[in-house]
């Protein structure tokens, strides 16, 4: 690997006292098949992978059955809004909602545990950052480069999570609203959000444009 990248990704993890995995706690969604979710008509909204995009959701009109056994287990889960996370992408894609959702096999739900010194739209912005991202690809993708696999709970666990100030955490948490609650992706904020997610893991400008080059 690239001295460069490994020092970028050093200097990420020193930088940050915290790991994904000492946030949130998350389960991977019910073992059902798409097809049985679209040919049923009531219960509770469910999601599927292709549903969950940066910052919003694409409903895509399917339901999961109250009464059977996968909906029981992660009831938890389902009946109080969690962090939706795609489990197949090309990069880290989550996002979150004030509604409940269940959601399906290619999604995980996250939801942040008491103790956490980060908040839930830090966790958020923080996954769905450029800098989140070339970590995970960096660090975890090893042979395909232009193959992202089964994103898997214990890797995602991993991120390392830097902590920020009062004033970051307002910052961060202003523009996460307004990313959430937009008809329509404002790039200019999402570049906004970005930035500051790589001042808080302490990269300098040439780490930064070497990111950025291999996003």
């Amino acid at each position: 690997m690239n001295p460069r990248v490994i020092s970028i990704l050093d200097r990420m993890k020193t930088n940050s006292r915290l790991t994904l995995g000492d946030c949130i706690t998350s389960k991977r969604g019910a073992e059902i098949s798409k097809d049985v979710l679209r040919n049923t008509k009531s219960g509770h909204k469910v999601l599927i992978g292709k549903d969950v995009k940066k910052y919003s959701i694409c409903w895509s009109d399917t339901y999961i059955d109250t009464s059977i056994k996968e909906y029981s287990r992660l009831m938890d889960y389902f009946t109080s809004p969690s962090i939706y996370l795609r489990r197949v992408d090309s990069s880290l894609t989550a996002t979150i909602s004030s509604e409940a959702y269940a959601f399906s096999k290619n999604v995980y739900g996250l939801k942040l545990i008491e103790s956490s010194e980060v908040s839930e739209l830090c966790i958020l912005a923080i996954i769905n950052s450029k800098a989140a991202n070339f970590y995970y690809k960096k660090r975890f993708t090893m042979k395909k480069e232009d193959a992202f696999p089964e994103i898997q709970t214990y890797l995602f666990e991993q991120l390392p999570i830097p902590y920020p100030s009062y004033e970051e955490k307002g910052k961060i948490e202003n523009i996460v609203k307004k990313l959430l609650y937009s008809d329509s992706e404002d790039t200019n904020l999402q570049k906004e959000l970005d930035n500051i997610i790589f001042n808080l893991y302490g990269l300098s400008d040439p780490e930064i444009k070497l990111i950025e080059s291999m996003s």
